[in-house]
């Protein structure tokens, strides 16, 4: 198994942490859009949704001290080096190739995330057995940012989880200097399957938030 360097581990700790921060501005401007208060302003949670931001994706962080590089090491050895491989690709650099023991501990690592995380919509598909083996074809193994086998049913799938999960989207593409709407387009009813009104809902946010992301 690769090892990863004290360079990479704290990388992966401060643009975890710069994510976080930058969900959370998204979605406190969101909320405070005007068409957003006209439409939205009654939906369930929404008063909860501060704090709700505030403890984005911390599942990542809980292991990590940026203090204690060695005994860490081991709880988030997958998420590092594919936050090292995302790294280079953006900055076009060498490709960063992970031996197989890495992707194992990536898809291992991002099943447990998507399971236990509102903002996923894999964690509303009552199909999903969380503590059978099936649950590790939710995530395709060899490109996790590409559709899996199995169709994600997240109808359950409440308003205020959606904002959050579109506002993930809009931080992430803001990162990678993506589009958002195409990534949109490309796993709406293809990666997630929604209902119609969470179709325009989502739709709704993502427009909002393209609007945000022009003005950061």
């Amino acid at each position: 198994m690769i090892e990863y360097t004290k360079e990479m581990y704290d990388y992966y700790y401060k643009r975890q942490w710069k994510h976080t921060d930058l969900v959370k501005s998204i979605g406190l401007k969101l909320i405070n859009i005007p068409e957003f208060i006209d439409r939205y302003s009654n939906i369930s949670g929404l008063s909860e949704f501060d704090r709700i931001l505030t403890v984005h994706d911390l599942d990542k962080l809980q292991h990590v001290n940026v203090n204690d590089f060695k005994t860490n090491k081991k709880f988030i050895h997958g998420f590092i080096h594919l936050c090292e491989q995302y790294r280079r690709k953006r900055l076009n650099l060498d490709e960063y190739v992970l031996d197989d023991d890495i992707k194992e501990l990536c898809h291992y690592g991002t099943v447990l995330h998507v399971l236990c995380n509102t903002h996923h919509p894999e964690y509303w598909d009552p199909t999903i057995n969380k503590t059978s083996d099936d649950r590790f074809n939710i995530i395709n193994v060899e490109n996790r940012d590409e559709p899996s086998i199995r169709k994600i049913l997240a109808y359950k799938m409440p308003e205020i989880s959606l904002c959050e999960m579109v506002c993930d989207w809009c931080a992430v593409s803001i990162e990678r200097n993506d589009s958002l709407i195409k990534w949109a387009i490309n796993n709406i009813n293809r990666r997630w399957m929604f209902n119609n009104y969470q179709v325009k809902f989502i739709y709704d946010i993502v427009k909002m938030c393209e609007e945000i992301k022009n003005e950061l």
